[in-house]
């Protein structure tokens, strides 16, 4: 019989860090090869862990003990990518194409090293990150083309040898030229808010410039609702909501987020219906206002 150490894997059981070990058992016999598995208890990061592995047959006889493969356990994260950074330029007039370049400086991990780095982008007011590279970790930039007049996000994390990612870097922005309107892609979602599923709804919208804005929400008969007043240039940061951080609060240029609760100011949650949403931003060209209706369902 020959055996071999074939892979480890870590895993969360009733929440415990455990590593399971699997076993190639080659029998080279009529029952062929079976995999077998060894729950370890809680691991050490950088230690050195041995196996010995003893077989024993049908009859009760038992093999000689063989010494397994050495494992060397990483079960610390790396560093973070830090001085997430980016730079654009016109490729082509014609398309109105431009050239991306992201950079970032190299992550750490004292135990096992960097691996891999993964690039991730947002476009615009769409909430979704796309994984649109991995990279060895010889590399700390890419290249992109994309169209122009678009904000456009991006954040990096590592991977270590032993399988272990980083957090997220910090959200870059990059803008391919500014778009001539003060505000556009005026939009929400969930539409309609279904209070019953959700608790909250995205108002979202670009602006060409850090400005002062103020949204006013209204219902059907006209009474004011709810209003935010909203600070040129402040960002989300740290909100645990991926699809927000990095993006305005309401006065950046670029993509902002404005949350509503579906409550009005006395912090009520409101009726089933239709709402009207004015955003009025305080401009270079002076006062400029967009409408976005709201549904709400309960």
């Amino acid at each position: 019989m020959h055996y071999k150490t074939a892979s480890s894997q870590k895993e969360v059981i009733g929440g415990k860090e455990t590593w399971r070990y699997y076993f190639n058992v080659d029998q080279r016999a009529a029952l062929g090869t079976n995999k077998q598995t060894h729950e370890s208890g809680t691991v050490v990061s950088n230690a050195y862990y041995y196996y010995r592995i003893k077989a024993v047959n049908l009859s009760g006889v038992e093999g000689p003990a063989i010494l397994s493969s050495i494992y060397r356990i990483d079960v610390k994260s790396p560093s973070s990518p830090a001085g997430l950074t980016g730079e654009s330029a016109i490729k082509n007039q014609a398309t109105k194409t431009y050239t991306i370049k992201v950079l970032w400086e190299r992550a750490t991990d004292d135990l096992s090293g960097i691996r891999i780095y993964e690039v991730q982008e947002s476009k615009g007011t769409d909430p979704r990150w796309k994984t649109i590279a991995t990279v060895p970790f010889t590399k700390q930039n890419i290249t992109l083309e994309r169209e122009g007049g678009q904000f456009y996000y991006y954040r990096v994390r590592a991977q270590d040898c032993a399988g272990n990612w980083s957090d997220w870097s910090t959200v870059s922005k990059i803008n391919t030229g500014i778009p001539s309107d003060v505000i556009t892609s005026v939009s929400n979602y969930p539409n309609p808010l279904d209070l019953r599923k959700a608790d909250e709804t995205y108002i979202t919208y670009v602006l060409n410039q850090d400005a002062e804005v103020t949204i006013t929400l209204y219902d059907l008969l006209g009474y004011k609702v709810y209003e935010w007043r909203c600070s040129p240039g402040e960002v989300w940061s740290g909100t645990g909501k991926p699809w927000i951080d990095g993006k305005g609060k309401g006065g950046a240029a670029g993509v902002n987020v404005v949350i509503w609760k579906g409550k009005n100011e006395a912090g009520d949650y409101v009726s089933k219906g239709g709402y009207i949403a004015q955003i009025k931003v305080k401009s270079d060209k002076g006062i400029v206002t967009a409408i976005r209706k709201i549904g709400v369902i309960r």
